[in-house]
């Protein structure tokens, strides 16, 4: 009985910690004007080439517009512009990005 009281409480330490080592993104900055839509995601990580903003998905007024993915951050954000044809002042943009290991992080803004 103790061992497998043990041996429950292993698994327990390592199916929790598992996250603790990751998180998601913390902030996304939006500007959408004309047809140009600039993305910051704020991801500050330790290791980028193995943690970092995987997905990157645009939606237009509820619309998927865009899905973008990524296999390397260079620093502690995550860049993108996107040029979206018949985007108008007053449009709802949503961005939702991924992180590569724990979460995600969504944000919208009207374009101007």
């Amino acid at each position: 009985m103790r061992a497998m009281t043990v041996l429950i409480c292993f698994f327990m330490l390592i199916l929790t910690a598992a996250p603790a080592h990751s998180h998601p993104p913390q902030d996304i900055s939006i500007s959408a004007s004309g047809e140009d839509v600039d993305i910051e995601v704020a991801h500050g990580v330790s290791d980028p080439a193995s943690h970092y903003i995987k997905t990157i998905e645009v939606r237009l007024n509820n619309n998927l517009s865009i899905t973008q993915t990524f296999f390397i951050q260079t620093d502690g954000k995550q860049n993108a512009r996107y040029r979206i044809p018949g985007l108008k002042k007053d449009d709802q943009v949503t961005v939702t990005a991924y992180c590569s290991k724990y979460g995600s992080l969504e944000r919208s803004q009207k374009a101007r």
